[in-house]
């Protein structure tokens, strides 16, 4: 009798474990997915924008840089206004070449003292002739003062044209101003070895620039593919 009382009292022990097991896990798996609703509305809630924290780029230039002036060109249009082109009150030495029939058919070279000028020059197939800043380099300018001054032209009287006619190639002049005396010479051919070394400098002065001036205007309107 004993026996079964026990065994009666066993059975309900467990049926009253069994029981406070079931209610526990199923409060946990209630409290579960409570806080995982929670934590899926706390992800999903859209934060509010606030307008008052400005937006930092990470590329931005610092103020004071962008308040910067713009920094001047130079560029070789900028260098050659600070040096401008002698005018004609202060040009010294004048060189010409023309001949109407040739391809060039027309060169005029002056400058000062210190090599400052301008090139003028005329192409059959231009509507007007050309005229740019020149300015001579030390070495080219001294051996052109240097044939000057052999020449002594101002106070020279010498005719330099040769005896025969060679009108074919051109007509050359030189023309010299300074302190207040004018002198001028025209030739087409010279066996004065002083005035033949100038015209060939003054020729040389003339085709490089040509040359230069050319092939700028086909770099910039026919460029390399």
């Amino acid at each position: 009798m004993l026996q079964i009382k026990f065994s009666k009292t066993i059975i309900c022990l467990l049926f009253l474990t069994l029981a406070f097991s079931a209610s526990a896990q199923t409060k946990r798996k209630a409290a579960k997915k409570k806080t995982a609703k929670e934590t899926t509305l706390t992800k999903t809630q859209p934060v509010a924008e606030n307008d008052s924290i400005p937006v930092v780029k990470k590329n931005a230039r610092p103020e004071s840089e962008s308040r910067m002036p713009p920094t001047e060109q130079t560029d070789d249009k900028v260098k050659s206004d600070a040096h401008p082109a002698a005018t004609d009150d202060k040009s010294v030495y004048f060189y010409e070449f023309s001949k109407s029939d040739f391809f060039i058919s027309k060169i005029f070279i002056e400058h000062d003292e210190n090599g400052w000028g301008k090139i003028t020059f005329q192409k059959k197939d231009f509507a007007e002739p050309v005229t740019d800043p020149l300015q001579l380099s030390p070495a080219t300018l001294e051996r052109v003062k240097a044939t000057w001054q052999a020449l002594n032209f101002l106070d020279s009287t010498e005719n330099y044209q040769y005896e025969k006619d060679f009108s074919n190639l051109g007509t050359m002049k030189f023309t010299m101003k300074k302190d207040g005396r004018e002198r001028a010479a025209t030739f087409n051919w010279t066996d004065n070895k002083d005035a033949k070394t100038l015209a060939d400098e003054y020729r040389r002065i003339g085709q490089q620039f040509i040359w230069i001036f050319d092939i700028t205007v086909a770099r910039e309107n026919q460029p390399l593919e």
